[in-house]
């Protein structure tokens, strides 16, 4: 029997592995779900256009104001809610296998870390690795108390360290740090 918390998903992972099969030979034979896929990645490069569009006349206005610009996630879904866009089209079918995720607290997921570098490192006689995290932030972006002190907490157990770099001025000037080794 799996101890750790994810032991579950490889249960059925050949079950979704079979019924994803099925449902991509139905995206390559079925004329309605091709329709309807071609349909959505149609209106993805609308959407993609609008959105650089939008980018460039907000930079436009905020380099007049001597601010620098906006930077926003490349995982279209956060750049869409960012210009309040949505898809006017159904949801396809899948095209992609998405494993299930199981929704973690923050101890399973230490937990599962701990066990992992456990099983990986220390049962061999090794020094388990020490888990870094920087996180790079627009300028103006909010980072949630709550969220910054689990992924220090984390970092701390992992005895790690973790810097926060906002705007693009600091990745910059830390990009140039006398402290970097390349």
């Amino acid at each position: 029997m799996e101890t750790h918390y994810w032991g579950s998903c490889r249960k059925n992972l050949e079950a979704l592995k079979t019924n994803f099969a099925q449902e991509q030979e139905l995206n390559k034979t079925d004329p309605a779900r091709i329709a309807l896929i071609q349909a959505r990645k149609d209106e993805e490069a609308e959407i993609l256009k609008t959105i650089t569009a939008r980018l460039a006349t907000l930079n436009k206005q905020r380099a007049a104001k001597g601010l620098p610009p906006k930077v926003v996630s490349e995982y279209l879904p956060f750049r869409m809610k960012t210009f309040g866009l949505s898809f006017k089209t159904a949801d396809p079918p899948p095209t992609n296998l998405w494993l299930p995720r199981s929704k973690a607290s923050e101890n399973d997921a230490r937990n599962y870390f701990k066990e992992l570098a456990n099983k990986l490192y220390l049962d061999q006689g090794d020094r388990p690795p020490s888990i870094n995290v920087i996180l790079f932030l627009a300028e103006d972006e909010e980072f949630p108390a709550n969220k910054e002190n689990s992924v220090k907490k984390l970092v701390r157990d992992f005895n790690g360290e973790m810097k926060i770099i906002r705007g693009l001025s600091q990745i910059k000037s830390s990009a140039q740090s006398s402290q970097v080794v390349n």
